[in-house]
Formats: structure tokens, C-alpha cells, sequence
């Protein structure tokens, strides 16, 4: 039984779908759902109903879905729903909550500002191929959605995406799966039918849509073996290796990014961190693999000393090394990935109880990917290792596939 109910909706659009000349639509889109609805037309009804039946809420943008979430009582769960679920069969789109909406995403745009990972983030749109789907402003500010025909351009952008086919539902509560079914089938039941639109691209919206699983290339070899360099607003010392790879979010169950991710800054004799830090170059480092359905960006962050911050060739030079010595490995590439799932396996099984929101949430978003329960679970059983694959990773992080 669940102690706290909730519920999870991602629609597999964000801010890649953007018209070119209205950037920051889908983050204005997921602001507007909240001002009303057909049935429900006050602004205020939402939020202020939800809060009186503790409960807590939120959506968030990124650039390939947007996700809306709450939590409640189990007990106000049914009554939440039918409130919330509106967001996705008729919102009002109302032209006196505009204004205020391109408000407050101007304030998050202001507030992000000075946010050196926010600030990398966007350099990083901006230094991709123009014509490439990863090339895009995606928060959005008064400058890009301050125009006569903005309301226009949010239904648009609804009618074309926002549509059963792209949307995932979680619900979690303590009432049986078939009152929970109940629930799903009475309150969303209307949202709008249609074909995904994963493969299409509309006209009228002006998206860039990339078909699933195609290999759009944000980073050709012409954009890339570059070493940029960023004042930090912050007082840092950092080097950031970025590699565009062919995209493995379809082939997650052979772990490779989380393998590089182990191999590199786990902390015995021979890994990356450990050779870094005894040549008093880093004092830390993180690896992590961002996946999109047309590419997957690895990307190693090197805490720099002040020696490091001098010898940044040098770190490089140990870096392709040891990616070197992995390549001439597989035997030990193969015990690391064992070892490494052994221990997922023994995290999976002593877990504790996620919590609500996250697990909605989490859940959701998997299922844009794949309806495997154990996947979705995610249980370590499923993970396979594929020499192959990891080969042809490890082949593509090299200098010349590189934004540094």
C-alpha cells in the first residue's frame, strides 16, 4: 500500500519541437496547462484545490519531453485527477494568463543566468550544426514569445503534440490496480487521439523533428575537435571532455555508459581518477552519458588543481590512455562491467521504498522508451554485456570527436 499518492504524465515533446521563430514555446506550453481548463476555468483552481488536499505538484521542460507530477493523500487522489487531467484533454490557453506565463518563464531564463552548468548548456545548443534538432534556445524569454500570435503558436503546438500516442500516465496509490485503472480510463479517456508524431514533422508548428533512432548529427566532424574556453561565474577550476556518440538509449541494457562511468572514477590503483590524482592534476571527477533518441553525449568532468589548470593536455593525453588501455582490455572491461552489476543487483534488492514522486516520475519517463517491466523496475537481470558495442563506444572518444 502506498502511504502517498500520486501521478506522472510525460508528453515525449519539449523544446527540440520548438518553432524555429518562437523558441521557448513547449516550456510557455507547460506553464499555460496550469491556467485553467474548459471545465475548470480559474487559474487558481488547480493549485489551490491540490494544496487543500496535501498535496504538491510541479512540470518540468526538457528538451526531448515534458513531465507534470503531484503528489496527494490517497484518500483525494480521484478528485485531483479529475482536476489535473484536464491539462490534457481542454486547456483554456487563455490569452490574460499569457502574459504572466512569459513572465515567469522570463524569471527562470534571468535566474539561470549566472549558472555556469546552465551557461555550458546552452553553449553547447549553440556550437551544434544549425539544421541540427539538438540546435535550439530551450528555455525561452519575453524576447523569443512576446509576440501578437504566441497564443497561436501554443495550440498549435498542442494540437500537433500533445496527444495520447506521445503521452505515458503513472498512477500510484493505495486503492486496487483496478480502481487505479478506472481512474486512468474515466478521467483521460478524452485526451486527444491521432498518430505519434515521433516520425512527422508539422508544417504548421515549424518543428525540426528527428524520426526515432535516426542518427541526426549535432556535432559533424567539422564542429568538433575544438577546445573552448569559458569564464566561469563561479570561482572554479573545470575541463569538461564532451563526445557526441551514436545513440545508445536504445541499447541501455548493456550499460555502457555506466560502465565508462565506473571504470573512470572508481578509486582503485589504475583508474583515470586515481592517475590524475596522483600526478596532482584533479581532485575529482564524474562521468555521465545524457541520451536522445537521435545521439548520447559522454562527457568527463575533471575537477582541475592548480597544477591541472596548467596541464590540461596533459590530462587529456592521460585520458585517451586509459580509453587506449580499455580497448586492448576486453577481459578486464569484461570483469569491471561484472563487478559493477553485482553490486546494481545488490542495490536493487536492499533498496528501499523509492518515494512517491520520484517513482511516478522516474517511471514515466522510462516508459518513452520501453514497456519491459523489469526495465522499468529497473532490475539489473535484464543488463546483458555487449563487447561489441562497448568497442565501437570507445572508438568514438577520440580527439577528433571532441568538444573540450
Amino acid at each position: 500500500t502506498a502511504e502517498t499518492a500520486g501521478a506522472a504524465m510525460v508528453v515525449g515533446s519539449g523544446s527540440e519541437r520548438d518553432p524555429r521563430d518562437r523558441q521557448g514555446v513547449a516550456h510557455l506550453l507547460e506553464h499555460m496547462l496550469f491556467q485553467g481548463s474548459v471545465k475548470y476555468p480559474s487559474p487558481t483552481e488547480y493549485k489551490t484545490f491540490l494544496a487543500a488536499s496535501g498535496g504538491s505538484g510541479n512540470a518540468f521542460t526538457t528538451d526531448q519531453f515534458t513531465q507534470f507530477f503531484f503528489t496527494v493523500l490517497p484518500e483525494n487522489l480521484e478528485a485531483v485527477l479529475d482536476r489535473w487531467s484536464q491539462f490534457f484533454i481542454a486547456p483554456t490557453l487563455n490569452y490574460t494568463s499569457i502574459v504572466s506565463s512569459i513572465q515567469a518563464v522570463n524569471n527562470e531564463f534571468l535566474k539561470n543566468v549566472p549558472q555556469d552548468d546552465r551557461r555550458l548548456q546552452q553553449l553547447q545548443h549553440h556550437l551544434s550544426a544549425e539544421d541540427s534538432a539538438y540546435h535550439h534556445f530551450s528555455t525561452g524569454n519575453t524576447e523569443t514569445l512576446s509576440h501578437p500570435d504566441i497564443r497561436d503558436r501554443l495550440a498549435a503546438f498542442y494540437t500537433t503534440y500533445y496527444k495520447a500516442p506521445e503521452m505515458r500516465l503513472v498512477l500510484l496509490g493505495s486503492q486496487s490496480l483496478d480502481v487505479l485503472q478506472g481512474y486512468a480510463e474515466t478521467y483521460f479517456t478524452a485526451a486527444p487521439k491521432g498518430s505519434t508524431t515521433a516520425t512527422t514533422t508539422s508544417t504548421e508548428v515549424k518543428s525540426r523533428a528527428v524520426p526515432v533512432g535516426a542518427w541526426d548529427e549535432p556535432f559533424p566532424p567539422s564542429l568538433t575537435g575544438r577546445w573552448i574556453t569559458v569564464q566561469s561565474v563561479a570561482d572554479k577550476r573545470e575541463v569538461n571532455f564532451h563526445f557526441p556518440l551514436k545513440p545508445l538509449q536504445s541499447r541501455s541494457r548493456a550499460q555502457v555508459g555506466q560502465l565508462l562511468s565506473y571504470l573512470m572514477e572508481t578509486k582503485y590503483p589504475k583508474s583515470l581518477y586515481s592517475v590524475l590524482k596522483a600526478s596532482g592534476l584533479a581532485s575529482s571527477i564524474s562521468v555521465g552519458s545524457e541520451d536522445f533518441s537521435y545521439t548520447t553525449f559522454l562527457t568527463v568532468w575533471v575537477s582541475l588543481t592548480e597544477a591541472g589548470l596548467n596541464n590540461v593536455t596533459e590530462i587529456g593525453q592521460q585520458l585517451f590512455e586509459f580509453v587506449s588501455l580499455l580497448r586492448v582490455s576486453p577481459e578486464q572491461c569484461r570483469s569491471s562491467w561484472e563487478q559493477m552489476v553485482a553490486l546494481d543487483n545488490l542495490t536493487f534488492t536492499f533498496q528501499s521504498t523509492p518515494a512517491a514522486d520520484k517513482f511516478v516520475k522516474k517511471t514515466a519517463r522510462t516508459m518513452l522508451v520501453t514497456t519491459d517491466m523489469e526495465d522499468l523496475l529497473g532490475n539489473p537481470k535484464n543488463f546483458a554485456y555487449n563487447a561489441t558495442l562497448l568497442a565501437e563506444v570507445l572508438e568514438q572518444i577520440n580527439p577528433r570527436n571532441m568538444l573540450l
